[in-house]
């Protein structure tokens, strides 16, 4: 303790230096010697910490630069894939009520293809050889890496520098992520923004072999084939899933360079990349040396392989098609041909097949030059409004669904339908005969029906059943075709339709599909309730919103997110109960009894309501018939072009009652075989009366018995017209006979009776006197209102020439062979959906080979914008001033006195023209004027 006291207590050791010398002249600085080991780590160091910072800097500009991985995650840029369109499956008849994707009742009968033709596979939807081929050639550590493989891209970098070797560092999810979602661009930029894409989308899935399956599906492997499945169906006829070790090698050499690894064009090049995928996958323990030197010895491709991509046949052709259009209208083309939809459809296989069939044998071998008699059938049930079958294709056209034809008196019940919504009962009387009825100021028309047979004062049931003319279109003024236009589109009629007089008697400017007609049949058959779906199948300008105007052939469609649009069945009330039941009362005859035209539909045991409809010239037939499970419309004709069909029922004319009802019986027969045998109750019927009614005024009013417009009407008492008026306008007068009378003497009698006359002439039977009055309309003693119209039919003995058959030429050709005999030439719009070309005929109103006078007007339909001139009005104007205004259309004016009474002179009054005002003919065409009295006052006897 003392020593170390001590040691404390020791002064502090001191150093003494010598002072430094003197300056003797400028201080030298003191030379360090370098280190170039120090510097180095330095630089290496500070290059380290900037190339860091720059990774570290670029990294984050394009993790906030990257695409949205949201979107993608939600499968916004998923690839193009094929669709399926499936039906249940006929053969199986517990399906028969199955609900859509009902495991073992569906099968496919159509595919929605792009151009890509690539199917959406599963993991295990893909054979294991080729999985493992596709690793072991493109990606051999993909199951090890976390969706960028740095090892790989170091190797790729450095092969690319110090070796001048291109070779890719991509895994397969960076090549999934390029190919679904990223830009081709080679860019350092973009290559950050697939790595840093494939690590989120390795973290989200976190599933290998589900991100495997993704990238088989997305590459491209030549001829089209754009995923694995289609690949595997084009070079080996299989499904993927069935790929053995050598097709699995051959499919997985293909993508690095689809054109020079083609088996079908550059087989050697394809057989060595082939051998060294099989190399690979021995490398990698995939499969043993024995099995992959079998591979090696395997065919390239099979010798006997089609080499397409085929998901089978496509049945029901035309209903499949029609779906198409459906799914473009509500999804437009890109999401139907390449989103993968699964659509279930309504359409019974075995009635479709028997549809089909049925066509098939009764039109079997008819045809006039080569061209086949076609027919179209649509069937529907109008309990829930599906679609059950649907036939008719000429070509790529499909005429159930788009063929617009003339409907003929198939629509005379939504004429009585649209009456008896006024409350018009069907025990209303009018007079069967021919009438001259006012369509506007300046037209009239003549109607007749198309047999010479008129009954007199007949109800409108039986003016059904005898399918009378002309008292339809007398009941179609009565309602006023505005009406019959709203109640058809009311029952499902969707296509435009023309307020005028003709549309009683199926006179319509674009005409119907059969599809419609079959459609509002059947809401006739479901008691006034139109049944459709709950989704519009249609695009905005359809003209329509209700989905309950299109009967439903989509009964869902499943996305491959999972959504699912379900079509449920919907209805929309348009008529009451008990009238709906009266318009099938009053229908009943059509098939039911013997003077019907329809007995050739008629079913033993069965309730069957329906109507037949042929067209004037015989180019059109239908029937149109229900029971209460199935709404079938049938229609024959010929396509294009339109032809008469005036002989080609065992050389008698196609009426709707031949071809089109016997067909619908054998279809219904079958079709309905397991259906109970329903009828229809009968109308309970509303409380009514007999009314006077003044049918020119709307609302109706009631007036006094014998005023001008005024018909009786037995009408439902709760909707009888509301108001009466005691005074009305009694300008009525008798029609005279004018038989056996010249047409001086009848135009005389005519025209002191207060009426106008008008004549045409006619070809002279055996037996009738020539230049007389052989027949007139109105008939005798019928009292009209003044002013009204009077046409008389004189007798002529001339030539008779057999009407050319013009359909199909252009306007200019049909126009001059018309013309070269003689005969006056009116031009219509030939609108229609049938293929045709612009300024062609596709119809005519005189049937081709039926005599006809010369000078006779023939009508033709044209399609497109053809160069015509309308006839002007030129009435009560002198002969002098009609000539001018003719003149000056481009027309060829003549003129003569419609007494017959000599020649025509300027100062004379025009009252008519061969070819009315208004109409479209060829410019240059004739116009005769007939005249009446002359502008002076005729001399007092």
């Amino acid at each position: 303790m003392q020593r170390r006291r001590r040691r404390r207590q020791e002064p502090p050791l001191r150093f003494e230096f010598a002072p430094p010398p003197p300056p003797t002249g400028p201080r030298q600085a003191r030379r360090r010697r370098l280190r170039p080991l120090r510097f180095a780590a330095v630089l290496v160091l500070l290059f380290s910490l900037a190339v860091v910072s720059s990774l570290f800097g670029l990294m984050t500009a394009v993790a906030q630069q990257a695409p949205d991985y949201d979107q993608y995650a939600a499968g916004a840029h998923d690839p193009p894939q094929i669709g399926a369109v499936y039906a249940r499956d006929p053969k199986k008849p517990t399906c028969r009520t199955a609900a859509p994707a009902e495991k073992g009742c569906w099968i496919r009968i159509g595919t929605l293809q792009g151009t890509e033709a690539r199917v959406i596979l599963g993991p295990n939807d893909i054979s294991r050889e080729m999985k493992s081929a596709i690793v072991a050639i493109e990606d051999r550590r993909f199951y090890e890496h976390k969706g960028f493989d740095p090892p790989g891209i170091l190797r790729a970098v450095f092969n690319r520098v110090a070796l001048g070797r291109r070779e890719g560092g991509s895994t397969i999810t960076q090549q999934l992520i390029k190919n679904t979602y990223l830009t081709p661009e080679q860019t350092v930029r973009r290559k950050f923004q697939e790595i840093f894409l494939a690590y989120q989308l390795e973290r989200d899935v976190k599933s290998k072999p589900k991100i495997l399956a993704q990238y088989l599906n997305t590459i491209y492997f030549g001829h089209g084939s754009h995923g694995v499945d289609a690949a595997a169906r084009y070079y080996f006829n299989k499904k993927a899933k069935d790929l053995d070790v050598a097709e699995a090698a051959l499919l997985a050499a293909i993508p690095k360079s689809p054109s020079e690894f083609d088996p079908l064009r550059n087989p050697g090049n394809a057989r060595g990349r082939r051998d060294l995928v099989i190399d690979a996958m021995v490398a990698q323990g995939d499969i043993s040396p024995a099995v992959g030197a079998k591979a090696k010895a395997a065919e390239l491709v099979p010798a006997d392989a089609k080499h397409e991509i085929s998901y089978g046949l496509t049945r029901a052709p035309h209903f499949v098609e029609y779906v198409k259009e459906l799914l473009k209208n509500r999804y437009g083309e890109t999401v139907t041909f390449n989103g993968g939809l699964k659509v279930y459809t309504s359409i019974d296989l075995n009635e479709q097949a028997h549809a089909e069939k049925t066509i098939r044998d009764h039109l079997r071998g008819v045809g006039q030059s080569g061209t086949p008699l076609s027919g179209a059938l649509v069937s529907i049930d109008p309990r829930d409004g599906e679609v059950r079958a649907m036939v008719g294709r000429s070509g790529a056209f499909n005429i159930a669904a788009n063929g617009h034809r003339q409907p003929g008196s198939a629509f005379k019940p939504f004429v009585l339908a649209a009456a008896v919504r006024k409350g018009i009962q069907p025990d209303s009387e009018f007079v069967s005969r021919k009438i001259i009825l006012q369509q506007d100021q300046a037209h009239y028309i003549l109607v007749r029906n198309d047999f010479p047979r008129y009954s007199g004062p007949i109800n409108l049931r039986r003016a059904m059943t005898e399918s009378d003319n002309t008292v339809y279109a007398q009941l179609t003024q009565t309602v006023q075709p505005a009406a019959v236009v709203e109640t058809a589109h009311d029952l499902g009629i969707v296509s435009p339709l023309d307020p005028n007089l003709a549309i009683g008697l199926g006179g319509l400017r674009i005409g119907v599909t059969p599809l419609e007609m079959a459609h509002a049949y059947s809401t006739l058959a479901a008691r006034g309730r139109r049944v459709g779906g709950s989704i519009l199948f249609h695009t905005p300008d359809a003209g329509y919103e209700s989905p309950t105007q299109d009967p439903i052939s989509i009964l869902r469609v499943d996305h491959p997110d999972g959504r699912k649009d379900v079509n449920r069945p919907s209805s929309t009330p348009v008529m009451n109960d008990t009238d709906a039941l009266s318009v099938i009362d009053s229908m009943r005859g059509v098939v039911n009894l013997e003077i019907g035209t329809g007995n050739a539909a008629a079913l033993e045991g069965r309730a069957v309501i329906g109507k037949t409809g042929t067209t004037s010239d015989f180019k059109d037939a239908w029937f149109v018939g229900f029971t209460p499970q199935r709404s079938t419309a049938v229609w024959v004709g010929y396509v294009k072009p339109a032809r008469s069909m005036a002989r080609d029922y065992h050389g008698a004319p196609v009426f709707g009652g031949t071809y089109p009802a016997e067909i619908w019986h054998d279809f219904s027969r079958v079709a309905l075989r397991d259906e109970a045998r329903t009828d229809f109750p009968f109308s309970p019927g509303r409380q009514q009366d007999l009314y006077n009614v003044d049918v020119r005024r709307d609302p109706y009013v009631r007036a006094p018995f014998g005023c001008k417009g005024v018909q009786q009407l037995v009408m439902a008492v709760e909707l009888r017209p509301a108001d009466e008026t005691t005074t009305c306008e009694r300008g009525l007068t008798f029609v005279p006979d004018l038989h056996g009378l010249s047409r001086g003497r009848a135009a005389d009698i005519a025209d002191g009776q207060g009426l106008r006359f008008q004549y045409e002439f006619v070809a002279a039977e055996p037996g009738q006197d020539i230049d007389l009055v052989v027949d007139q309309v109105p008939d005798p003693g019928v009292q009209v209102p003044i002013d009204d119209p009077v046409r008389v039919f004189i007798a002529r003995d001339v030539p008779l020439v057999r009407v050319p058959d013009v359909t199909g030429l252009s306007v200019a050709e049909a126009v001059a062979q018309l013309q070269a005999i003689r005969f006056r030439v009116v031009i219509e719009d030939g609108a229609t959906d049938l293929e045709a070309d612009d300024g062609s005929v596709v119809g005519q109103d005189q049937q081709a080979g039926t005599p006809a006078p010369r000078g006779a007007v023939v009508t033709i339909a044209v399609v497109g914008d053809v160069d015509t001139v309308e006839v002007p009005v030129v009435a009560e104007l002198t002969v002098s001033e009609a000539r001018l205004v003719l003149q000056g259309a481009g027309l060829t004016p003549s003129a003569e006195r419609a007494s017959g009474n000599g020649l025509a002179r300027d100062d004379d009054v025009v009252i008519g023209s061969d070819v009315p005002a208004g109409q479209q003919v060829f410019p240059g065409s004739g116009i005769t004027l007939r005249t009446g009295r002359r502008t002076a006052p005729r001399p007092v006897n």
